[in-house]
């Protein structure tokens, strides 16, 4: 869009300039001027085009987010269905459910930070990325 938006300017200031009295031909300006209305409307397409977009991925979002919380609804129906059996694997069909209890041991850096701040930042790496959202 922006460069859609530099080519509108720089045909304008032309146009501007070839209207001016400085113009050696008529045709050219109004070429010139055909060319800044394509400009705009083609730049007001993109928008909606973008705008459409932007909703389509909003509405499909939603989806998503409906279609998660109806899959953890069955995953509870099975969770409760395999305490009731006081099972940890249960057959379902063709699949077999596992419901198992995992142990781990994860790094606690908050501690880690209180206890030794010096050697945690030391250890700190920056990152970047970059966020889309759609508000």
């Amino acid at each position: 869009m922006a460069d859609e938006a530099g080519g509108l300017e720089r045909l304008r200031q032309e146009a501007e300039t070839l209207s001016g009295g400085r113009a050696q031909e008529e045709g050219r300006t109004s070429e010139l001027t055909q060319q800044v209305s394509d400009l705009r409307v083609a730049l007001a397409q993109s928008r909606t085009e973008s705008d459409s977009t932007a909703t389509s991925i909003q509405e499909l979002e939603a989806l998503i987010e409906e279609a998660k919380a109806e899959a953890e609804t069955l995953r509870d129906e099975i969770k409760a269905e395999m305490l009731n059996r006081n099972t940890e694997e249960m057959e379902a069909g063709q699949y077999i459910v596992r419901w198992t209890s995992v142990l781990s041991q994860r790094f606690d850096s908050t501690a880690f930070k209180k206890v030794m701040p010096d050697v945690y930042k030391s250890f700190i790496k920056q990152t970047a990325s970059r966020r889309f959202s759609i508000a």
